[in-house]
């Protein structure tokens, strides 16, 4: 309700239909740029979750592979301490290709966790 002294202005804009459209079309634009932008950002997050999982398994996966090489050693070691000479060379290479696959898996989670943190 007005009282004494209030003074009310009412402005009529006419703006062109072509300009009205145009900020219709730049505010869907911007619309789906913030929707794009919380998918990369879930996204982001997702992969940064897997990351530390990966960096999990990966540290699991090295010290159980670093506890089999050094059982295959300690087992090595007592055979020849027997005087025994077996030919260890399929052991060896099936112990270098856990190796290197441990160290391919590494490398992955290493390449997921550079991605960084989403923003904010």
């Amino acid at each position: 309700m007005a009282k004494a002294g209030d003074i009310h202005v009412h402005i009529h804009v006419h703006t062109d239909p072509s300009v009205t459209i145009a900020l219709e079309n730049l505010n869907r634009k911007v619309d789906n740029i913030m929707t794009t932008q919380d998918d990369i950002n879930a996204k982001a997050a997702a992969l940064e979750a897997l990351g530390a999982r990966l960096a999990d398994e990966a540290a699991q996966t090295t010290a159980a592979t670093q506890a089999i090489v050094a059982e295959i050693q300690a087992l090595k070691d007592q055979i020849a301490a027997l005087g025994v000479a077996p030919d260890f060379t399929a052991l060896d290479a099936a112990v270098a290709s856990l190796t290197a696959a441990v160290d391919s898996s590494t490398a992955a989670q290493d390449a997921i966790q550079a991605l960084g943190t989403p923003p904010a």
